[in-house]
């Protein structure tokens, strides 16, 4: 769906993120692609309003800054508007996570991909599990707050 460039100077909008290199480092030519992927996907759709703030259009740019993930949050031509900052664990435990061939792991996700893509076209992607049950089958985190359980 191409996206009207119009819709994209509107307020409550994010429309950059800006990942600090320094910080936060490059990586594989695959991980690299895979970031802008996601940040393409972000800026085409999505509705921003940082703590109540109600101008924007926005900008995002997250940072490391010593122990912890510094959200900074601008309006898109560079004026300050809040700064989020998440406290990483000092100690963090380390644990080695075997992961599945590279190529098994495109070919599932792009089966995925596919599929949602499917679901979402013939409007029957639900917005949530169909009970509580079933979210802590999932494992869901937030059923009390879906649930009220």
């Amino acid at each position: 769906m191409a996206s009207d460039d119009s819709d994209k100077s509107k307020t409550g909008r994010l429309v950059a993120v800006t990942l600090d290199e320094a910080s936060i480092g490059r990586t594989s030519r695959d991980v690299e692609h895979e970031r802008a992927v996601a940040i393409y996907d972000l800026i085409e759709e999505n509705s921003f309003r940082p703590g109540g703030h109600d101008a924007g259009p926005y900008a995002l740019n997250p940072r490391i800054d010593g122990n912890r993930l510094v959200f900074d949050i601008r309006l898109a031509d560079g004026a300050p508007v809040i700064a989020q900052i998440v406290a990483l664990r000092e100690n963090p435990e380390v644990i080695d996570v075997p992961l599945p061939a590279a190529d098994t792991i495109r070919a599932r996700l792009g089966a995925l991909s596919e599929q949602l893509a499917v679901a979402r076209r013939d409007h029957t992607y639900p917005r949530k599990p169909p009970n509580a049950a079933a979210c802590h089958a999932l494992g869901c985190g937030y059923v009390a707050r879906c649930w009220g359980h």
